[in-house]
């Protein structure tokens, strides 16, 4: 049969009740492969969820996917609501009366049980002893008495691991497993989607207005692909609702939607201004993909994205007294009154305003950054855990110390110093904030973390610093991906002028291992804008498998290639003949 690595497995004598184990794990976890055989024997003496212990023998497992769920107690107990940690701990999250309900996020693979408040019995939770949350985006979860139902078998779909490539000359699929193209869609292909056609990208230069070359523009690479790259010239693209791809085309001024399923164009927007940045935000009662466009500052919002039948487009125009260069998205992490509300900033303006995505309109509340000395701010890393994001503090002059937002009350609760700005990431459990310093002569590449406070009135604490430069020398990351295994969190670095990748272990995170053979992202140094020692002006972007999680995809842009890494075994195999890999997204296949 089929079923997911992240789904457990038990096995029971039908005899005794007893408990057995499988491959010698209790539970069994498969392995990401296509076949495998498991051996049952050896009883396993204990209750498998822990009536009494604090420590269980499961465990989540610490993926990628974020989930809202709503757990319903539908019965007449007071109910404990649990959940199994990474290291198996048991935490009682919610405390439940009967017939209540309790919406929360989760993430893929955490795992939860239910039992009685008063006798420890356990309840049915999904129609399980234990619920595994799965890679959607909502659900709901209805808790009930054991002898109401019957246990309900674990689903069978099982997802490929496909990535899409957005080259120079048109779209790429990549079967991660094979390492192989499997689809290609050239450049000035009509692309017919029902009774309307278009052409995938035109061999045109893009039509720059001059108030878009703006520093997120460079940032993110766009004003290098312009350049470069003769026919597409792709803005980043972000999926949604784990089925499709909003990808912007700036030559052709589209939005091209594609079925990560079928792996077919599904649906263009034709949009009048020059679409270069997606974002997805998604909440219980919520769904949108905001667009970033060039020129004079403007969004564009898709309403209800995952339904191709209901997609609604609207301009967001009148933002020209506010900072927006740069669009940070703030989930709901339950602290704030509105749901559905984002953060919104500039690389030119110290204002940070609220932006409600309901109405399109901006709030009230702004913060004013030149208070703390800041011209503008840049990096954002927001924080589920405890709504705190963290951010550079840029400076004509001096340090550019690292400053820490509580989103409740927009005000400044800490400052951590560095010598030079750079890029923050968060952890998607909210736990770490990783920041990759930009390129600076005098500065040292080291990478800066830190474990971010599970109390909103309590500040990040600063854990370890990185060693790149005693690692690899003298080089600045460019991008950072969060990879997570049943023992924490790992972190895969980048860097464009070379060909190694470094892999480290937030729980050591002092010790760095290097992995090689990926590529560079830097042509040659005449050919190049920018000078091989830095990055402030292209990213190499990485991009982890969306669902199996085994597999990492970053470009080599100069040797025309797109590197995977089986991160199993940090195995690294090359897919060839891509023209000038700009932007990876990971896809996945049901088979």
């Amino acid at each position: 049969m089929y079923t997911y690595r992240s789904h457990p497995i038990l096995a029971r004598n039908k005899e005794n009740g007893h408990w057995l184990t499988m491959n010698g794990q209790f539970p069994f976890f498969p392995n990401p492969v296509w076949q495998e055989t498991i051996k049952v024997c050896d009883p396993y003496p204990d209750d498998p969820i822990g009536q009494s212990e604090t420590v269980s023998a499961f465990r989540s497992l610490a993926l990628m996917h974020k989930v809202y769920v709503r757990f319903v107690n539908f019965s007449p107990r007071v109910v404990h609501l649990i959940w199994l940690g990474l290291d198996g701990t048991t935490k009682v999250y919610h405390t439940m009366k009967p017939y209540a309900q309790k919406s929360m996020y989760t993430y893929e693979g955490h795992l939860w049980v239910s039992r009685d408040a008063r006798s420890g019995e356990n309840m049915l939770i999904g129609g399980r002893l234990v619920f595994t949350a799965p890679a959607t985006e909502y659900l709901d979860v209805v808790i009930t008495e054991a002898k109401t139902c019957h246990l309900k078998p674990p689903r069978v779909v099982i997802q490929r691991e496909t990535f899409f490539i957005f080259g120079c000359d048109g779209m790429y699929v990549v079967d991660a497993e094979q390492a192989q193209v499997t689809k290609f869609v050239k450049a000035n292909t009509t692309v017919v989607v029902g009774d309307d056609s278009s052409i995938l990208c035109r061999n045109s230069r893009v039509d720059m207005p001059s108030q878009g070359k703006t520093a997120d523009w460079k940032l993110n690479g766009f004003a290098e692909q312009t350049s470069s790259c003769h026919v597409c010239r792709w803005g980043q693209p972000a999926r949604a609702c784990n089925r499709f791809i909003y990808v912007p085309e700036m030559a052709t001024k589209r939005v091209y939607i594609i079925d990560v399923v079928t792996e077919e164009v599904v649906e263009s927007i034709q949009l009048d201004v020059v679409p270069y940045k997606v974002h997805f935000y998604h909440s219980k009662n919520l769904s949108q993909i905001w667009i970033q466009t060039l020129g004079i500052p403007s969004f564009v919002v898709v309403e209800n994205p995952c339904e191709m039948d209901d997609i609604e487009v609207a301009n967001v125009e009148d933002i020209s007294n506010t900072p927006a260069g740069h669009m940070s998205m703030l989930h709901h992490s339950g602290l704030r009154g509105s749901h559905n509300t984002a953060l919104v900033w500039s690389h030119s303006n110290p204002l940070i305003a609220e932006l409600n995505l309901q109405s399109y309109y901006f709030g009230q509340t702004e913060t004013d950054m030149s208070v703390y000395g800041c011209q503008s701010t840049t990096g954002w890393a927001f924080s589920s855990l405890n709504g705190h994001a963290l951010t550079s503090c840029y400076k004509k002059v001096g340090d550019c110390p690292l400053l820490e937002l509580n989103t409740l009350t927009m005000e400044v609760i800490h400052s951590n110093p560095m010598k030079t700005c750079g890029l923050s990431h968060a952890s998607p459990d909210g736990q770490y904030v990783v920041t990759i310093p930009f390129y600076n002569a005098s500065a040292s590449p080291d990478v800066v973390v830190h474990r971010v406070a599970t109390s909103s009135g309590e500040k990040s604490m600063h854990i370890c610093t990185v060693p790149i430069n005693d690692t690899v020398g003298n080089h600045f990351a460019s991008d950072v991906v969060f990879v997570g295994k049943p023992e924490g969190w790992k972190v895969y670095l980048t860097f464009k002028d070379l060909k190694v990748l470094a892999k480290v272990d937030l729980s050591d995170c002092r010790s760095v291992h290097v992995v090689g053979g990926v590529g560079r992202m830097i042509r040659n140094k005449r050919k190049s804008r920018i000078p091989l020692a830095g990055w402030a002006y292209q990213r190499r972007i990485t991009m982890v498998g969306q669902h199996v999680g085994q597999y990492l995809a970053t470009p080599a842009q100069s040797q025309d290639i797109v590197a995977v890494i089986d991160m199993n075994d940090d195995s690294v195999r090359l897919v060839k003949k891509i023209d000038g890999p700009y932007h990876v997204i990971g896809g996945g296949r049901a088979i």
